[in-house]
């Protein structure tokens, strides 16, 4: 699948070749819970420094998840839509992610 140009923008955000990164669907992927509490961390992080309330940044969450083929890493896109957030780009270590095999896969 082709990145549209705005997801071509958040591979580069990555330091990624966006010829060589996927967008991949949440349900697609496992990620640690280690990662998951570090990534709420950040999150309530954005709160305190941009005053927002833990709720209103909830709601306006867009995660984007990118896989770069050539690598083999995963990054997530952190933004706060109708916010001044900056977007925050994370990579998630090795080993605290990874496919789900197809009957492991949750449905949208």
């Amino acid at each position: 699948m082709n990145l549209t140009q705005e997801q071509t923008g958040h591979a580069k955000a990555l330091g990624w070749n966006p010829e060589k990164t996927f967008s991949v669907s949440i349900t697609d992927v496992w990620i640690s819970r280690d990662v998951q509490i570090s990534i709420g961390h950040h999150v309530k992080a954005l709160c305190i420094s941009y005053g927002m309330p833990y709720s209103y940044l909830r709601e306006s969450l867009v995660q984007e998840i990118y896989w770069h083929e050539e690598s083999g890493r995963l990054g997530i896109m952190i933004e706060v839509q109708g916010s001044s957030v900056e977007s925050m780009y994370l990579e998630i270590p090795d080993g605290h992610w990874g496919f789900r095999e197809e009957e492991e896969k949750t449905s949208q």
